[in-house]
């Protein structure tokens, strides 16, 4: 939430910070991008954001 990149990039920033130490994790690898459109009159606006973090396994087995 907010309309300054600086302002939404600090917050996001901080949530991070807060969620690692919350669950004593390290997330050393961040990438944080942040978009930003132009209001229209009589428009909404809508944001999609992805938090992705830890490895992965398959949950099924390949083919043989």
């Amino acid at each position: 939430t907010g309309e300054e990149p600086d302002d939404v990039r600090d917050r996001s920033l901080a949530g991070l910070d807060a969620g690692g130490d919350l669950r004593d994790w390290d997330l050393p690898d961040r990438e944080v991008r942040i978009e930003s459109a132009a209001a229209a009159p009589d428009r909404f606006t809508t944001a999609v954001v992805v938090a992705a973090y830890g490895e992965s396994e398959p949950v099924f087995s390949p083919s043989a």
